[in-house]
């Protein structure tokens, strides 16, 4: 079966320590040595990700149906500050008490209400599915994890986005109001996505809850670690780890090395017996490699001296 793999672990390799990092991962630096660069492929993956239709999926997952036709989803985040920038941080669900989330929902469901939106927590409890009758943007937003340790300022609604940009601040400001969230180190809110894609993947390899129900209720095949049985059932392959920037500051490079093992070691033989026909790396905009059967000569000679 002709298939293509992609892993996407943005953070973890910039620029700056790529050499530094691949000096430390002899798995990944041989499949980095004979690739082909490109610059594009970064924001066309973060795209794909971006435009999973997780909403309707999602309500199914609940057993709630709805008539609204236009969701987004809001999710919580922390917001470091300096004197000309915003940066994102991601929250770890499992640090925040029971009374923090259902203080959060309570405002999500008085705003909504008065808006008359539908409003649908999601299974992590720290982002929702917001819904509407009509379309309020075109507008798709990037998912928080694409975005983390990034200047955010254009990447925010716009005051030409109407409701949106509207809403945006007025939660900032109904979150900021409650003592309880701010001291959780909950402060602020992020919009992402917008209405309904095709997703591009029909298999993930994932830790993150909402991608795995997102497969389970389309049919797709997902597994939690990366295995050739996959690649037998499936001809485009995501695997993203959406919990990255949880654990980025506590090991980065201890998970990095682990995945050498379990992941790109498996993936460097499998392509080597062309099980994979294209594999796709992305770690950051100038950090992103593709793959491509079309030189099995040159990998022929580069592996067999591995």
């Amino acid at each position: 079966m002709s298939n293509q793999l992609t892993v996407f672990l943005p953070g973890y390799i910039n620029s700056q320590n790529r050499a530094e990092v691949l000096a430390q991962l002899p798995a990944l630096k041989q499949l980095f040595n004979y690739s082909e660069s490109d610059k594009f492929l970064f924001k066309e993956v973060s795209a794909a990700i971006n435009h999973l239709p997780l909403a309707k999926t999602l309500a199914s997952y609940n057993n709630k149906s709805t008539e609204n036709t236009w969701e987004i989803i809001v999710q919580c985040v922390h917001i470091d500050l300096d004197q000309t920038q915003g940066y994102l941080r991601l929250i770890d669900t499992h640090k925040i008490e029971d009374n923090v989330k259902s203080a959060l929902h309570a405002v999500l469901e008085t705003w909504a209400k008065a808006y008359q939106l539908g409003i649908l927590p999601l299974k992590d409890q720290l982002s929702w599915l917001v819904s509407s009758n009509k379309a309020l943007t075109q507008t798709c937003y990037a998912r928080p994890e694409v975005i983390v340790g990034e200047a955010i300022a254009e990447k925010m609604p716009l005051p030409e986005d109407g409701k949106i940009f509207q809403w945006f601040n007025e939660l900032q400001m109904l979150f900021y109001s409650q003592p309880q969230i701010r001291s959780s180190g909950i402060n602020a809110i992020w919009f992402w996505g917008n209405g309904e894609r095709v997703a591009k993947y029909d298999g993930f390899i994932s830790n993150d809850e909402n991608i795995k129900v997102f497969a389970k209720y389309q049919h797709f095949a997902c597994a939690t670690n990366y295995n050739a049985d996959i690649l037998n059932t499936c001809k485009n392959i995501l695997f993203i780890d959406t919990q990255s920037y949880i654990y980025k500051h506590q090991n980065p490079l201890s998970y990095l090395t682990s995945l050498d093992d379990t992941l790109f070691r498996p993936l460097l033989n499998d392509y080597k017996k062309k099980k994979i026909t294209a594999l796709n790396l992305c770690f950051a905009d100038n950090v992103s490699v593709k793959l491509k059967q079309a030189n099995v000569g040159l990998f022929k000679r580069i592996f067999g001296k591995l």
